[in-house]
């Protein structure tokens, strides 16, 4: 931890976003429910930046928010991914190659609601063990509303939208279609795409049997298949298991899918089992095609072009995990996000995407979503279907940055000192014709300047 805060320079620059608003209720559930857990500086931090998006329009040094809040650097971070590991700020890197700063940008996300915490094992156990039993019913409590519940003699008379308001749907104006056609591709591109084919490798009968004896739907399932298989290949569950964990986190009161829930819960189990400290064989998979002249001319070393030769056919996750442990180091929250996000689009082939996986980890300590999407989008672009082509793109950025980076000869202009400024100046000896002429000429300039009267004057006085 200490040598990532040591990274942070206090000149590194940062922009700020914000995704949503704050309101009255979202402040009450920040000081409830995530400061027992934050603590007084990040949630200090916190209250700070959110004052200070509006008026960030530019990229602003660190030393700004760490002179505001009167914090060293080691504080700052701690604070910074505290906030992050609730949820409550993404943090982006721009890939700047010309600046001797980093340009960081912070994304400032509301609460969830009262009850999505509560759902939340994770932050509902912290929460738990930060306040202790009888501090933690009373906070559940503040948030939980009676039902209304309505006897045989009431009847609801609320209005309808068209009681109140006039509008034609037959003359929508472009501008709103436009709105809602974006919005809708928004949503289809969050989407993961399978084939029947891929859907059917996973036995959704023996997988709607489990999960329906906890009051979960067929029709529940169908609704959610996509995203469910998405969970298995990635994470690499099966049936059982992914049935235990979408039960876990189900919506007992009415029998839905909680998505959300469900990858988060996903997500942190597989980070607690990958990082477990006890010895593991690096498992080889079925060799894929790779030119062994273009992994050394990117620059991986002996171990990784060996493992690089031996492991591209290996799932993307499975991918991560070795590459990691090979370099004895743990896969990250950031890291599953983000590959998951990348797995889901189905944009790269698996063995693309272990290039990509392996070219980003030499250079930064986790795979942001800022740099893996850059590369993506770039691979994408260029149409990279084979792991040599993507060796080659790589090549050839750097050699262009190699070219970015030559500064040729500056020619430096130098002055010409005069003569009587050298050491071994010596003055020359006038003649007694070129000393009269000397001095002549110095009492004309003296004369022309007011400064020497003549001699008719002197003779008048």
């Amino acid at each position: 931890m200490a040598s990532q805060f040591k990274s942070l320079d206090l000149d590194d620059r940062f922009t700020l976003f914000k995704k949503g608003i704050l309101t009255n209720r979202d402040m009450q559930v920040l000081i409830s429910l995530y400061q027992p857990l934050i603590g007084a500086t990040a949630f200090a931090l916190l209250m700070t930046l959110w004052d200070t998006v509006e008026e960030v329009h530019q990229p602003l040094p660190h030393t700004t928010l760490i002179t505001d809040l009167n914090i060293d650097i080691n504080v700052f971070y701690q604070s910074r991914i505290k906030l992050e590991a609730v949820g409550l700020q993404k943090t982006y890197q721009r890939q700047n190659h010309d600046s001797a700063h980093r340009e960081l940008i912070y994304e400032l996300i509301p609460p969830v609601a009262p009850a999505d915490f509560f759902k939340d094992d994770i932050l509902a156990l912290a929460l738990y063990e930060a306040v202790g039993e009888q501090r933690f019913q009373h906070l559940a409590s503040l948030f939980v509303y009676p039902r209304l519940s309505l006897s045989d003699d009431v009847k609801e008379v609320t209005k309808s939208f068209y009681d109140v308001f006039y509008t034609s749907l037959q003359q929508i104006p472009p501008v709103v279609q436009d709105a809602k056609h974006n919005v809708n591709q928004r949503q289809k591109a969050q989407q993961p795409h399978f084939s029947q084919t891929e859907m059917q490798t996973f036995n959704w009968a023996y997988f709607k049997q489990i999960v329906g004896r906890n009051n979960i739907s067929s029709a529940e399932v169908d609704q959610h298949q996509a995203e469910l298989f998405n969970l298995a290949t990635f994470y690499e569950l099966n049936e059982t298991q992914l049935a235990r964990l979408t039960a876990m986190t189900m919506n007992v009161n009415d029998g839905s899918i909680d998505m959300a829930s469900l990858q988060r819960v996903v997500s942190h189990s597989y980070e607690h089992k990958s990082n477990q400290h006890h010895p593991q064989t690096l498992s080889a998979a079925p060799a894929i095609t790779v030119s062994q002249a273009l992994l050394q001319q990117v620059g991986f070393n002996e171990t990784e072009l060996s493992f690089l030769m031996n492991n591209l056919s290996l799932t993307p996750r499975s991918f991560l995990e070795q590459y990691r442990q090979l370099h004895n180091n743990f896969v990250s929250q950031t890291d599953i996000q983000t590959l998951s996000k990348l797995v889901t689009r189905h944009v790269l082939h698996d063995d693309i995407i272990n290039v990509l996986v392996a070219y980003v980890l030499r250079d930064h300590r986790n795979l942001t979503s800022s740099v893996v999407d850059t590369v993506a989008n770039e691979w994408l672009q260029q149409k990279i279907t084979e792991p040599d082509q993507a060796l080659m793109q790589i090549i050839k950025y750097q050699q262009t940055q190699r070219s970015h980076n030559y500064h040729p000869k500056r020619r430096i202009r130098t002055e010409k000192i005069p003569a009587w400024m050298q050491k071994d100046y010596q003055q020359k000896q006038l003649s007694t014709q070129e000393a009269a002429a000397l001095a002549q000429k110095n009492q004309k300039l003296l004369h022309e300047l007011g400064l020497q009267k003549d001699d008719q004057d002197d003779e008048h006085e």
